[in-house]
């Protein structure tokens, strides 16, 4: 009689949060099964060896898939008005379709950019690696020129022990024969050894050479002392050493240091905004501004129109966030519109105190201009009663999202050139000014 088959599921080991309805005789068995994920991963991947690690059978995925359009499937309905549903959606997917070019053409234009930077750095690797290789002749040539002028200094003291008569005047000058060398001489290294080796002639006897010997002895003793010298002097060999060159440990150093290089130099980061306030062109102006050391990776966290235009909701959203960049619509008395903002690369908080940060700045994206922290103990203020603000009410946004501006811890006043703009109105009335709409975007 055939033993009844049970059905039992089998997690995979390697997607934990999936689990696998086997129909078995044996619960036991401690085969492990993979999931469909499993499978789908290794066939794009192109990993053949996969089918032996036993993976469920792929019938059961598309029985499944199968089941999923049937029970989603929408009734066709001849009498709907189908272009009713085209309008409805025609207009949103040109939009998209508008959209999606801008983010091609400015993707290209990243393009073009990290090509320029990294053929140039290319450029500048190559000219380092030919200088050092220059550097490194020069060192052996330098120690080749130096084993000459050895050589030709103990050749020529060898002579000065066993003289011909023709080799003399060289060999035991006189004063204008020295003048005349002496001037022929263009090389700094060989004046330094024509010195060395007429000191080394004038204090031969400090070395005990000639003290009680005849001249037999003298010459031998002459000669030792020269051997000795020599032969310490190339005893070293003069070549790079590099007995074996491993091209792999070189090319693993390499790629550390270039990518660290790469990481806190570069900042090629397409980063694409979903804002109502600003264009993507408008964003990259404030990446410039931003600290080297930032990787852009924005994310909204915060928008008023959608989550409350009030402290509560900001503080709700923002507060224990670190590197957010702020950005507002304002609205001054005489309707004039402008978009401000500012960054903080420390967390918001709500515990009525200041935050202090040297990385600090507001800027006007209208007129393109910022203004760095210039108190670095007043940077921002972070209160439940009141927006962000920035400052000692360089930039406050109060209860009623109502704006305040001043000079206190910031170079100038960020609205001053928006506000220069309404004329004939005095300059304290731009002190106030209502917010609009704004939007908070954490860069972690």
């Amino acid at each position: 009689m055939e033993t009844a088959k049970e059905a039992f599921n089998v997690p995979c080991p390697v997607h934990n949060d999936a689990c696998i309805n086997i129909l078995s005789t044996d619960s036991s068995s401690n085969q492990d099964f993979y999931c469909w994920k499993c499978l789908l991963k290794n066939v794009q991947e192109g990993d053949i060896s996969f089918k032996t690690k036993n993976p469920v059978d792929i019938l059961d995925f598309i029985n499944k898939a199968a089941d999923y359009y049937k029970q989603n499937l929408i009734p066709f309905e001849p009498n709907r008005k189908m272009s009713e549903a085209t309008n409805e959606y025609t207009e949103f997917l040109s939009q998209k379709a508008e959209k999606m070019e801008k983010y091609n053409q400015l993707i290209e234009a990243e393009k073009t950019k990290i090509t320029t930077v990294f053929d140039n750095i290319i450029v500048l690797f190559i000219n380092l690696i030919t200088d050092k290789k220059k550097e490194y002749f020069e060192i052996l040539d330098q120690k080749l020129a130096n084993l000459h002028n050895h050589y030709e200094l103990f050749e020529t003291n060898l002579k000065k022990a066993f003289p011909a008569e023709q080799d003399i005047p060289n060999l035991f000058p006189s004063k204008e024969t020295l003048l005349t060398q002496l001037t022929s001489i263009t090389d700094l290294d060989k004046l330094k050894f024509f010195v060395k080796d007429l000191n080394e002639d004038m204090n031969e006897d400090k070395e005990g050479i000639g003290k009680g010997k005849n001249l037999q002895e003298r010459r031998q003793l002459y000669v030792q002392n020269l051997k000795e010298k020599i032969l310490n002097i190339f005893e070293e060999e003069p070549v790079f050493r590099q007995e074996r060159l491993d091209l792999n440990s070189i090319q693993k150093v390499l790629e550390l240091e270039v990518n660290e290089f790469l990481k806190n130099s570069l900042r090629f980061k397409i980063s694409l905004l979903n804002s109502l306030l600003i264009k993507q062109e408008d964003f990259e102006d404030i990446r410039d501004w931003l600290p080297q050391d930032i990787v852009l990776n924005p994310k909204l966290i915060y928008r008023g129109s959608r989550d409350g235009l009030s402290p509560k909701h900001f503080h709700t959203r923002c507060d224990g966030k670190s590197n957010t960049i702020t950005i507002m619509k304002i609205r001054f008395s005489m309707g004039e519109t402008f978009i401000l903002g500012g960054y903080l690369d420390q967390k918001w908080h709500s515990s009525e105190n200041y935050i202090q940060s040297s990385k600090a700045f507001i800027f006007s994206v209208t007129s393109k201009i910022v203004c760095p922290v210039s108190n670095d103990s007043y940077a921002a203020y972070g209160s439940q009663y009141n927006g962000p603000s920035f400052g000692g009410n360089d930039l406050l946004i109060s209860s009623n999202y109502e704006g305040h501006m001043s000079k206190n811890s910031y170079e100038k006043i960020i609205g001053l050139l928006e506000y220069k703009k309404c004329h004939n109105v005095r300059y304290e009335a731009m002190q106030t000014f209502q917010v609009i709409e704004m939007e908070v975007y954490t860069l972690d």
